[in-house]
């Protein structure tokens, strides 16, 4: 497949938009669970983001014919643990017709080299309960993400200081 690898630019913003409803389509219903509202959403986040050519954030496109194949976004970003800097990822598609052509591994070349070149260390990502194909590819876990809504996370947060850190009650005697 004749694709031509490059950076996201704003007049890309429809093409990432129908990629991103198709990632959210074939996503399997779990946290977080992709509704229009979420779809305009980050559209409008990644226009934003585009237009203000964001420092932090990465996003490159594969492109076969004037048409969007393929895509990967993410941010490097800095943290006062060790690695200081790395790139967390946080959508990759590649349409299905695509697929197993190479598509996937050439964005993920141009992302890491983007990544590498402003100072990021490693590499991470969330991926889905249940999902074994990255530990297979070699990627160690590293930790597990609980999520919740802001308002109901703050509730929970606040009777933290009464649990053990491995999430039994401590036992008063």
């Amino acid at each position: 497949m004749d694709t031509r690898i490059r950076p996201a630019t704003l007049a890309d913003l429809f093409w990432l938009r129908l990629l991103l409803g198709q990632l959210f389509e074939e996503m399997p219903a779990a946290y977080p669970s992709p509704s229009s509202r979420d779809l305009e959403a980050q559209t409008a986040i990644l226009a934003s983001r585009l237009a203000s050519e964001d420092p932090a954030m990465i996003c490159y496109v594969a492109e076969h014919e004037k048409v969007i194949v393929g895509f990967m976004l993410g941010d490097v970003l800095n943290r006062i643990a060790r690695p200081h800097c790395y790139f967390f990822l946080s959508f990759f598609y590649v349409v299905p017709p695509a697929r197993c052509q190479g598509v996937g591994r050439r964005l993920s070349t141009s992302m890491l080299q983007a990544a590498m070149q402003r100072g990021a260390e490693v590499c991470e990502f969330v991926a889905q309960a249940g999902d074994k194909q990255w530990r297979h590819r070699g990627w160690a876990t590293v930790g597990i993400v609980h999520a919740l809504p802001t308002d109901a996370a703050g509730a929970t947060l606040a009777v933290a200081d009464h649990d053990h850190p491995n999430g039994d009650s401590k036992v008063t005697a």
